[in-house]
């Protein structure tokens, strides 16, 4: 496992899985992978295509934290111990013309489809092949995944997931800090 910044390693393990099930053989094959924000297609063979479009956290004083800033006797301070709740947005976008669901198992896949698939890929780990909750101890609590809006245009069907997570919690000042820890 490669070393990562602490709010970076969680992200970074999505893509990492949503990566390898898009490969050749893999439950997404063909699914394009991008980190940075897209426009709206021109052509179906931009189609389908994952990619981020928002993220947002809160941070807020870890469980048993108190919220004073004193300094307690080890030389730390206590109102320091963050704890941060975090949502990374994607967008899946495919062809309009695969519809709600596959009406056979010729058809491609459909939105009801492609929810499911993408939710089962970042929920599984890699390793070990087993539901994934903490995406390879990243998080202290389990993430979940939620779709928040479907839209359809004129070429595609877009899909809205929002990933809502918990890394580890940290001390102020050392988000940068790498996982894992050596």
């Amino acid at each position: 496992m490669s070393k990562e910044m602490q709010l970076v390693f969680p992200v970074k393990e999505i893509f990492t899985r949503l990566n390898a099930a898009a490969t050749t053989g893999g439950l997404l094959e063909g699914l394009k992978i991008r980190t940075n924000p897209q426009k709206e297609p021109s052509s179906q063979r931009e189609l389908p295509m994952i990619y981020p479009v928002e993220y947002a956290d809160e941070d807020s004083p870890f469980a048993g934290a108190k919220r004073s800033t004193a300094t307690a006797g080890d030389g730390s301070s206590s109102g320091n111990n963050l704890q941060t709740k975090a949502t990374l947005s994607l967008m899946l976008m495919f062809s309009r013309e695969h519809g709600f669901f596959r009406e056979s198992d010729s058809d491609p896949y459909g939105l009801m489809e492609w929810v499911t698939m993408i939710k089962d890929v970042i929920e599984t780990s890699l390793d070990t092949e087993e539901p994934d909750g903490s995406l390879n101890g990243s998080c202290a609590e389990p993430f979940y995944i939620s779709v928040a809006d479907t839209k359809a245009s004129e070429l595609s069907w877009s899909v809205w997931f929002d990933i809502e997570y918990y890394p580890l919690p940290f001390v102020r000042g050392t988000r940068k800090d790498l996982l894992p820890p050596d």
